[in-house]
């Protein structure tokens, strides 16, 4: 039993179906197949303080994060704050039309971590800073000894909103990076890897310059039957390996041109999503409850 903000995860399963579908895996809920992954971040963070996560799409960061690396963080004596998305609906955030959009979502995110008699209105954060407001935030905890860490997921929603914003990003992460000077403070950043090149105008707003850098990719074919196999188990259900290997087989294969002829052929991995989505399906269609 760890305790995140003060909510109680257990980690053992309370739903039927032990397969989510299209979703993310969520925090309190078992994640299977990303062991390495998991324990690397986790070195990473905390040996390098800011660190930038990045993958494909569909590759399960916010699965990762969630389910696995929020608890390994605790577990290692970090005060893990709510994650922080820094594109919510615009409708609502700001009252008074003045407020940076990205600032705006990242309080409003960690304002669902706090009480709420605690939490401040829309009128007064539209005119606090983020690294004013971690000073408040962090003010309320009950344990000063813990560290505190940030964890931004989706960050390419900072460049996908309004490609025309530039000093409003500058705006945001030069704030950040404020923030982040002070050494008692770790961040995470995730984001698709095929907006990393949009941050390098924004590098020298940030300590180390996102310098620190964790790939993650899709699941290989071990980690893919790991993650097939063992939600089954966990219910008293034998997947078989014979029946994996297939499933995951159908999952991978590609289609490769070779001069004028194309064919089809196995690839090194299989997309966490759509191996949750055929997997939750095959569950139901068995009947199983």
């Amino acid at each position: 039993m760890v305790t995140i903000d003060g909510t109680a995860v257990d980690s053992g399963g309370g739903w039927q179906n032990p397969y989510v579908g299209p979703r993310p895996i969520r925090l309190g809920e078992p994640i299977y197949g990303r062991d390495r992954e998991l324990y690397e971040l986790r070195d990473i963070v905390t040996a390098e303080r800011v660190v930038l996560l990045y993958s494909p799409s569909g590759a399960g960061k916010s699965s990762l994060l969630e389910a696995g690396l929020r608890l390994e963080l605790a577990r290692q004596e970090f005060w893990v704050l709510p994650t922080i998305r820094v594109g919510l609906a615009e409708s609502g955030l700001d009252p008074e039309g003045a407020a940076n959009r990205y600032k705006m979502s990242a309080l409003l995110s960690l304002e669902e971590g706090r009480p709420r008699e605690r939490r401040l209105p829309p009128s007064e954060l539209v005119h606090t800073s983020f690294h004013d407001y971690l000073a408040q935030f962090e003010a309320d905890r009950d344990d000063d000894n813990l560290e505190t860490c940030l964890v931004f997921d989706q960050f390419e929603e900072l460049f996908t909103l309004d490609p025309t914003d530039q000093d409003d990003k500058r705006a945001f992460l030069d704030d950040v990076g404020i923030a982040l000077r002070d050494r008692t403070r770790w961040a995470l950043f995730a984001m698709r890897e095929d907006f990393i090149a949009q941050l390098d105008p924004y590098l020298g707003l940030i300590p180390s310059r996102f310098a620190a850098r964790y790939r993650l990719d899709l699941l290989g074919v071990a980690a893919a039957k790991s993650a097939a196999r063992r939600p089954a188990a966990e219910r008293g259900v034998d997947f078989t390996e014979a029946a994996a290997d297939r499933l995951i087989d159908d999952l991978r294969r590609v289609r490769v041109q070779r001069g004028a002829v194309v064919t089809e052929e196995l690839g090194p991995y299989v997309e966490p999503v759509q191996l949750q989505v055929v997997c939750r399906q095959l569950w139901s269609s068995l009947g199983l409850r």
